[in-house]
């Protein structure tokens, strides 16, 4: 297996007809800067570590990995601003078909989330740009948590319409950069 050293930040897309028998490695961080306009939406300057393996199998294509990050996120709990660890694993197939017909009468395609994790695609070019910035979107948790002691006790107050104590509320507090109102 061979792995990826180019630099370019255009090495995103991957003809999947060009692909050795044994398959491709693909290996990205914030260093090699291939993604970092690709993510920087999700992700910020956060570091990032991928690696993606494609693999043919017979007429599709395997495509397995790993991707570590961090996202900036607002807890949904207590409110504070947030670091999110993002690991996903990830083992897919990538099909390429023709184009399917729109669904109607004579173009029922039938529901392809049945079985394992597939992505369809029309050529045989395939963006890991695009597979990478959906899976870490993907893995954005939709109530993030911070987790630290007294998030859960700021959760149950607000809930129950207590106002919440300065002290414990990180928006009211003054850090010393506003003043008073006389």
């Amino acid at each position: 297996m061979r792995t990826s050293t180019t630099r370019s930040t255009e090495r995103t897309s991957v003809n999947l007809k060009q692909l050795p028998d044994q398959g491709e490695q693909f290996q990205f961080n914030q260093g090699s800067g291939e993604l970092n306009r690709h993510l920087v939406d999700l992700i910020g300057s956060h570091a990032y570590n991928i690696d993606v393996t494609i693999r043919p199998q017979g007429n599709v294509y395997e495509i397995t990995g790993r991707i570590d990050t961090e996202m900036d996120r607002i807890c949904s709990h207590c409110g504070r601003d947030t670091h999110l660890p993002i690991h996903d694993e990830f083992s897919e197939l990538i099909v390429v078909m023709t184009e399917r017909p729109r669904a109607g009468h004579s173009g029922h395609t039938g529901s392809l989330l049945e079985g394992p994790s597939c992505n369809y695609i029309t050529g045989h070019e395939f963006d890991l740009a695009e597979f990478v910035h959906e899976h870490i979107a993907l893995a954005e948790p939709p109530h993030p948590q911070c987790g630290r002691s007294d998030c859960d006790e700021i959760f149950k107050l607000a809930n129950r319409g207590i106002k919440i104590p300065i002290d414990f509320n990180p928006l009211l507090r003054d850090n010393g950069s506003s003043k008073k109102e006389s």
